[in-house]
């Protein structure tokens, strides 16, 4: 992929670091996948090269999607992998959608909330008990966030 055409491309005059020229890319890859998206910023300061592998390779950025979602920057209406994880997955609403299930303290309704994508849009819903001879239960949207249209 992106790491050698990368590293190669050093006309900036800038050194390479030992970590640029001796990791192989599937290597790297595979450190990128544990790593945070603050250590991906992070990571894209060390170096230009760095920053071209971490920004220019959507790679890295689509393992961190993964965390929270399957789908795409196309169904949340962002341009990149890397929007997608710093906007949704890891923005204000983010929290969300990666603890899926929550307790509210809604009392006549019942305490359970359950929070799903529904790109693009993060859908809470409460889960409420009917009342009948079995046990049955029913979702009520109680909140949307929309991510543009």
């Amino acid at each position: 992929r992106h790491h050698e055409a990368a590293m190669a491309n050093e006309d900036d005059g800038e050194p390479l670091s030992p970590l640029d020229s001796a990791l192989p890319t599937p290597l790297f890859d595979k450190v990128c996948e544990y790593l945070r998206p603050l250590d991906l910023v992070n990571l894209s300061l060390a170096s230009r090269a760095l920053q071209r592998l971490v920004n220019d390779d959507s790679y890295c950025w689509k393992q961190v999607c993964r965390r929270f979602t399957d789908t795409t920057p196309e169904d949340w209406n962002k341009g990149s992998y890397k929007e997608l994880a710093v906007e949704v997955g890891y923005g204000r609403y983010g929290l969300l959608l990666r603890h899926a299930t929550w307790c509210s303290v809604s009392a006549p309704y019942g305490g359970l909330i359950y929070v799903e994508e529904e790109p693009p849009s993060i859908v809470g819903y409460s889960i409420v008990a009917r009342r009948s001879t079995k046990v049955d239960f029913e979702r009520v949207a109680v909140f949307r966030i929309d991510f543009g249209a």
